[in-house]
């Protein structure tokens, strides 16, 4: 019989058995398995009013994510690991700090798995014993937006686990005195504050207004770019800080009304009013849907941070709002073999992606359990347009769009693979496998603080054929693609440029 005492709220999280037998989580993740495990935050739902995970799929940052970082794991056991496998555990976000706490938790057990068993008996009298089959998760990937990669920094600091994250690019994760074990494969949202001043130079865009996201993601990037504009000149009418949780629908809806309202009453020399746009893609197109609605479609000149650059609007109101929008992004490439290999996925064929059929359903919209359901194809979606009818569909709505940054969380794992072969080299010479001397060190308490050294030195060149090092040991190179949202005879995100 298990004991199984979990405190979210608090630093501490105990999880002891009465029988030694496999944990059992209440919640759905994913595991994959190997000799050495990473951890994996992703968020695989959206985030529901009010708080909790929501019914709906994230694709890109998500389903897409989790793909990736799989690809990655498959392709490094074959071709880049002397005898020995990454495996990974990856639990669901839902795009909350306080939700990839918990997850968080999860990771840590096994470091503290000691403290205070003397305070617990189990169910039937017998002594609790801790749990000794499962590995240990020597680093973790993720997490995606700022605000979670803040929280989560500073508790695996505490553990000495280091993290990795491939979509958070908030200045303040650059603070190494507080997130010591915290590196990523973006860069910092201090050169693209840059980029973008730098764009509305180039553009002659003199007198602009902003409307920023209430996180650290939104107000660090947002203050950076107008301290920026002030060295260049750029006049700034408007700072209009936009919240970024909300309790109801009707909540929701009277900020963004407010937001139309405000910006409405400025313009340019042109007419239409200029806006840095720094937020979330989930925010971007609620506001997008309102300014349609209110009848300011061609109203406004948007200018925009990566978190919503280059991503997909299904919504035809939110994509003609959005024509014209320029948007920078951390470098975009694209990596056919891994949409070959995405879109050649289905529910028969995927059976480690926990969420997968999930997402079938959604973008499908139907019932794996009705007759047709997976005869779906994601490969006669590629190339189609969001919105529009085409046949092969359940709902003729849906098209297969590829991350262009999915490369970054690939990096995540490479970095990892990198670090570990080079302990590997040291432990076990040309053993091939994991030799004694390693399996002992890896469940050792400073193992967390070496691939943390090492992953300050790997170098290695990805599967785009881009040299990758950290700079200054912890960040991305800085390097953008400037991104244009055209609506024109198919709407799409093109790059018509590049800053770094």
């Amino acid at each position: 019989m298990r004991t199984n005492i979990q405190t979210f709220g608090a630093v501490t999280v105990f999880l002891f058995v009465c029988f030694p037998s496999l944990l059992t989580l209440g919640f759905k993740y994913l595991n994959l398995t190997g000799d050495i495990i990473i951890g994996g935050l992703l968020p695989m739902h959206h985030l529901k009013e009010g708080g909790g995970c929501s019914e709906t799929i994230v694709e890109n940052d998500g389903i897409q994510a989790l793909e990736g970082m799989l690809y990655a794991v498959r392709k490094i056991n074959s071709e880049v690991l002397p005898g020995f496998k990454l495996g990974v555990v990856v639990m669901d976000t839902c795009f909350s700090d306080t939700i990839a706490l918990e997850r968080t938790m999860e990771f840590i057990k096994q470091k503290i798995k000691m403290q205070g068993i003397n305070f617990w008996t189990c169910e039937d009298g017998s002594e609790p014993k801790a749990i000794e089959d499962e590995n240990y998760v020597v680093g973790v990937i993720g997490a995606t937006s700022s605000v979670e990669s803040i929280q989560v920094a500073s508790l695996l600091r505490l553990f000495k686990i280091p993290q990795i994250s491939y979509r958070s690019t908030s200045p303040e994760l650059s603070d190494k005195g507080r997130y010591d074990y915290f590196k990523r494969t973006v860069p910092s949202d201090i050169y693209q504050s840059v980029a973008i001043v730098e764009l509305l130079r180039k553009l002659k865009w003199t007198y602009i207004t902003g409307v920023f996201e209430d996180s650290s993601y939104g107000e660090q990037g947002y203050q950076l770019v107008l301290k920026a504009a002030s060295q260049q000149g750029i006049c700034v009418a408007i700072s209009r800080k936009m919240k970024r949780y909300f309790s109801t629908e009707e909540e929701k809806k009277k900020e963004m009304n407010d937001i139309v309202d405000v910006l409405s009453g400025y313009n340019n020399t042109n007419g239409k009013v200029v806006v840095v746009l720094y937020a979330y893609l989930d925010l971007v197109e609620v506001l997008f849907q309102t300014i349609y609605e209110r009848g300011y479609s061609k109203r406004f000149i948007w200018v925009g941070s990566d978190a919503w650059a280059a991503r997909d609007f299904t919504k035809p109101g939110v994509q003609i709002v959005a024509d014209g929008a320029i948007a920078l992004l951390p470098l975009a490439k694209e990596m056919p073999d891994f949409d070959d290999y995405f879109s050649s996925l289905t529910p028969d064929n995927n059976k480690d992606n926990s969420w997968f059929k999930e997402y079938w359903a959604q973008i499908f919209n139907c019932s794996l359990t009705t007759q047709g359901c997976t005869q779906n194809s994601l490969e006669k979606s590629k190339g189609q347009t969001p919105g529009r009818n085409y046949s092969g569909k359940a709902n003729g709505t849906y098209a297969y769009q590829p991350d262009l940054n999915i490369y970054f969380v690939m990096d995540a794992v490479l970095a990892y693979a990198h670090a570990l072969k080079a302990i590997h080299f040291v432990e076990c010479h040309e053993e091939r496998g994991l030799c004694e001397r390693m399996k002992r060190n890896v469940s050792q308490p400073n193992f967390g603080t070496r691939v943390l050294k090492e992953l300050e030195n790997v170098e290695f060149t990805n599967f785009i054929g881009l040299k990758f090092k950290f700079v200054n040991g912890s960040e991305g190179q800085p390097r953008y693609s400037i991104m244009q949202y055209r609506t024109t005879r198919t709407p799409k995100w093109k790059q018509i440029g590049t800053f770094g």
